[in-house]
């Protein structure tokens, strides 16, 4: 369950289908900047270690892959959630199946070799999860 929200966080390429649900006569998505918003709330004794795997491992990974990166990430002081992410999602058929992105591979690839080996990029992801309490997903459109 956790890995599913740091591959959430890591490809920002998932279906949008909620989102892009109406037809394109009453409401065409390229009129709009679409967004996908993740809020965590990490363990308060994790949320700085969590912020490190962040900077250290997954946004170097999105630096050497060349894929997106967050367009915003904040530290909140709500006690619901204490970080958040703010991707811009592409927008086009191919991009919106985040399983068959080539960002995906991609992304993984970098991070691999960032971590040193598979074995250990397994081991960053497991603890990363494991500072997740909770998580959710929104998506947001901003018109042109």
């Amino acid at each position: 369950m956790k890995i599913a929200h740091l591959t959430l966080m890591v490809f920002a390429l998932l279906g949008c289908n909620n989102l892009l649900a109406q037809t394109i006569e009453n409401d065409p998505i390229d009129k709009a900047d679409l967004y996908q918003i993740e809020y965590y709330q990490f363990n308060a004794d994790k949320a700085e270690e969590a912020r490190m795997i962040i900077d250290n491992y997954f946004s170097v990974a999105h630096q050497l892959a060349g894929v997106p990166h967050p367009v915003m990430q904040l530290q909140l002081t709500s006690d619901d959630y204490n970080y958040m992410a703010v991707w811009k999602l592409p927008v086009g058929i191919d991009h919106l199946n985040w399983q068959s992105s080539p960002a995906n591979p991609r992304w993984y690839n970098a991070f691999v070799t960032v971590a040193g080996s598979e074995e250990k990029a397994k081991e960053i992801i497991e603890k990363y999860d494991s500072y997740i309490r909770d998580s959710k997903t929104e998506f947001a459109r901003k018109p042109h």
